[in-house]
């Protein structure tokens, strides 16, 4: 296992980018950095405190631009401090140059956790209180049309409404589950996400538009308008899950591959932490 220095402020409560994962491969040493270090990782707000001294230098862009606009500013006209940026951001990949894939993806289920769930119950949603970006207040409004215009269809959780301890309560014993991003972007997808496949629930999606690059979209079912949300879950039922067994399995497995970035960039990209 290797040992890699990091600035972050981002995840500094946990070992790892994602919530309840451990790397196979390496660790995080949050030391303070020398100057003759190999390789060094700043993530978001840490990314402007750059050591030029350092031999690799590594921006981790981990938030959405529409939560951080200044820093993605900043970050464009400053990219040549850097030998590699990494980022989920289309149109910064756009760019080429030093800018390189991560997904930020992250699962929140235990590895032990996960498993295809029996189903008991058809539709949940898990919401925290947050209003600021597009993702959150859309999740308000079709909490409260829902609850309005089918009563009783479906199962709210989270701060505001419903808090649990364990996501799991939200959705172990649910066919579908109502995932919306917070932001609606190429390559940008999350736990919401993630979390579901770890459970063999299926998605009513709302969020990356490529999202077929990464997963079965056949077990997956997109909205892009409220309406198209409500013409869906009107008509749900179990036989409909039941059919989606196959890819509800093939993106179990997929799901894995993004549970921890940090395992996802050893695997696919071990020449950055050299």
């Amino acid at each position: 296992m290797i040992t890699v220095k990091i600035v972050d402020r981002n995840f500094r409560m946990v070992d790892y980018s994602s919530l309840n994962q451990k790397s196979q491969y390496m660790k995080w040493d949050r030391s303070p950095v020398e100057g003759d270090e190999n390789v060094v990782f700043y993530t978001d707000h840490s990314i402007p405190q750059v050591n030029p001294n350092i031999k690799k230098k590594v921006a981790w862009l981990l938030e959405p631009q529409e939560r951080k606009q200044k820093l993605y500013n900043w970050v464009k006209k400053n990219r040549d401090k850097f030998d590699v940026i990494l980022t989920h951001n289309k149109s910064l990949l756009d760019l080429k140059d030093n800018f390189e894939f991560i997904p930020f993806g992250g699962c929140w289920i235990t590895p032990k956790e996960q498993k295809i769930y029996k189903k008991s119950k058809l539709i949940s949603i898990i919401a925290s209180g947050k209003k600021e970006t597009k993702g959150h207040k859309l999740r308000h409004k079709v909490i409260k049309d829902i609850k309005k215009k089918f009563p009783n269809l479906l199962d709210v959780y989270g701060r505001g409404y419903n808090e649990i301890e364990s996501k799991l309560i939200g959705l172990t014993d649910y066919s579908f589950h109502i995932v919306i991003e917070n932001s609606k972007k190429d390559y940008w997808f999350t736990e919401k996400l993630i979390d579901c496949f770890a459970t063999g629930t299926v998605p009513l999606y709302w969020g990356c538009p490529s999202i077929g690059k990464f997963f079965d979209e056949k077990g997956i079912i997109t909205f892009h308008t409220e309406k198209q949300l409500y013409e869906i879950v009107k008509t749900l039922n179990q036989n409909q899950y039941e059919d989606l067994l196959p890819a509800i399995k093939n993106n179990f497995v997929e799901a894995k591959k993004y549970a921890l970035a940090e395992d996802w960039l050893y695997i696919n990209k071990k020449n950055i932490f050299e």
